[in-house]
C-alpha cells in the first residue's frame, strides 16, 4: 500500500503531522501479517505501538493504529 499524496493546508500552509497521519484498522493489519487481531494487537502492544481510540472510550471506540508505527513494527520484526 502506498501513502496517501501530502495535501495543502488550507491558506497554503504545509499540513501538520496530525492531519497527515493514516490510521489503519487492526482487521487489516491482521490481514497483511497473515494472523489473528489478538495476536497483532499483542505484538503491536509489546513494541511499544499505541492505539488510537476513535469516537469514545476505549471499551466503545473504534479501534485504529498508525501505519507508519505498523511499517516500523514490521521492519524491526524482519530484522531480528
Amino acid at each position: 500500500m502506498s501513502a496517501s499524496p501530502k495535501r495543502e493546508a488550507q491558506g497554503g500552509e504545509a499540513p501538520s503531522q496530525e492531519s497527515d497521519r493514516r490510521l489503519v484498522p487492526l482487521a487489516w493489519i491482521a490481514s497483511r501479517w497473515s494472523c489473528s487481531r489478538q495476536t497483532c494487537r499483542r505484538i503491536l502492544h509489546r513494541c511499544g505501538v499505541r492505539a488510537v481510540y476513535l469516537g469514545g472510550d476505549a471499551r466503545n471506540a473504534t479501534l485504529r493504529f498508525d501505519f507508519k508505527d505498523v511499517l516500523v513494527v514490521e521492519q524491526r520484526l524482519q530484522a531480528s
